[in-house]
């Protein structure tokens, strides 16, 4: 134990000094439709578009993850590897002599973002939107990344290939709004570099021709309440990182902490058939999935015709560890930590205009059933697969479906959510909608 505690804090100090920028994403939209190649066109430049891109994959570092999405009239099958293997892959893609929709390429490429890493994407195009939406809702999509990118670490880049590209409303979007720019080779893009002490100097030889003498004896002489300061936040990090990993706790409120501390070591079971291995909530949050719930989703997957490479996404994404929930407070519960949140339930006024709509009464029956049947189709369109799959894997996982109080879409572990008492957002929007109380008769 306590060899393990010297190495992990020699680790955050050495990650500390030397650790560089967040991991990076690069995703590469490309259309193969036919005026690329002048089909319907004077100017051919699939040959040069290819070139670009491949040569341009081939320099990337092995850590960056990179994604091409080809497109024509509609987006074909995704790449995803490193650079050099997607370099040799995309000489092998071909023209599609039909139209191109530039809005559903860029909306997939938008759904590609990872947040926790540094995001940049690419639009490789003539600029033709003539398949699908109209010019203007393109636009329209195109500016909103502006907003997208003042909030998350991504940036976006159309590659001009030829002169007369320059003047399509794509290139004025781009070449106007925030976080957004034109580019004439994929190369101007910098490759990200990690600082060492060596090339660190040489930087700074080449930008100033000079390091000083004053230079140097401030880097050899650190402040001693610099060193204070950067020992504290050491030990801070060294301190969280027990929380986080040992305890799976992911807060820094004293009374949550002290709330989890205690609800570790519980075991989530009502003799109902749930959580049968009696597993604690710490063994739930370091695998969220255990063998059999995998064997499982694999079995029903392959009878409902799910493709392997997206069955294997979903184990990957929900056996991620995750981290262990309080008890709730009354018969509110915050599963959050423990949870997979994909998307967003509409809002009061979005509910009432799909009651509406369908013709039906606020009954905690049917916005249950509305609520569900948007949280699977959530579930479908990360995944790519259909909402009667999607139903059918998160039960094979055996997660269900939480309407969070907050209105988010949270796939939860039936072990947890079943356990707890509580109320959720159905109760919230029968209060609201109707006047009327709504306890959920959950055990």
């Amino acid at each position: 134990m306590r060899k393990s505690i010297c190495i992990l804090f020699i680790l955050l100090v050495s990650t500390s000094l030397w650790a560089s920028e967040k991991p990076e994403q690069r995703i590469y939209i490309i259309d193969l439709s036919g005026s690329m190649a002048g089909y319907h066109s004077t100017i051919n430049v699939f040959k040069k578009e290819i070139e670009q891109l491949s040569n341009a994959l081939s320099l990337l570092d092995s850590n960056i993850e990179a994604i091409v999405i080809p497109f024509a009239e509609r987006p074909g099958q995704t790449l995803r590897g490193t650079g050099q293997e997607l370099s040799e892959k995309v000489k092998e893609l071909n023209v599609y002599k039909g139209n191109s929709d530039i809005y559903s390429a860029w909306s997939k490429g938008l759904k590609e973002i990872d947040v926790s890493k540094r995001s940049l994407l690419f639009l490789i195009t003539d600029g033709r939107q003539n398949f699908g939406v109209d010019k203007k809702k393109l636009r329209k999509k195109l500016e909103s990344f502006s907003d997208l990118a003042s909030t998350t670490d991504v940036k976006a880049y159309y590659l001009i290939l030829d002169s007369n590209y320059q003047s399509n409303q794509i290139a004025k979007v781009f070449g106007t709004k925030q976080n957004m720019s034109n580019i004439y080779n994929l190369k101007d893009i910098e490759l990200p570099t990690v600082i060492t002490k060596q090339n660190k100097s040489k930087k700074s030889i080449s930008k100033n021709n000079i390091i000083t003498k004053t230079e140097k004896r401030t880097s050899r002489h650190m402040p001693c309440v610099l060193k204070i300061l950067i020992s504290i936040g050491i030990v801070s990090i060294f301190l969280i990182c027990i929380l986080v990993f040992k305890l799976r706790i992911n807060t820094f409120n004293i009374k949550e902490i002290k709330g989890r501390f205690q609800n570790r070591n519980k075991i989530p079971n009502n003799n109902n058939g749930i959580n049968k291995e009696k597993r604690t909530l710490k063994g739930i949050a370091l695998n969220p999935i255990v063998d059999a719930s995998a064997q499982s989703v694999k079995e029903i997957s392959k009878k409902i015709k799910v493709p392997e490479n997206k069955v294997e996404r979903i184990l990957k994404d929900f056996s991620k560890s995750r981290f262990i929930c309080s008890e709730p407070k009354g018969r509110h519960a915050n599963f959050a930590p423990m949870a997979i949140t994909i998307g967003k339930f509409p809002t009061k006024e979005g509910l009432q205009k799909i009651l509406q709509e369908k013709k039906l009464k606020p009954t905690p029956e049917n916005i249950r059933a509305i609520h569900y049947d948007i949280a699977r189709k959530a579930f479908a369109d990360k995944y790519n697969i259909t909402s009667y799959q999607a139903g059918l894997i998160i039960g094979a996982l055996d997660h269900t479906i939480h309407e969070a109080e907050d209105g988010t879409i949270q796939i939860v572990p039936n072990s947890i959510h079943d356990y707890y008492k509580h109320d959720g957002l159905v109760s919230i929007r029968v209060k609201e909608l109707t006047g009327q109380t709504y306890t959920e008769n959950l055990t």
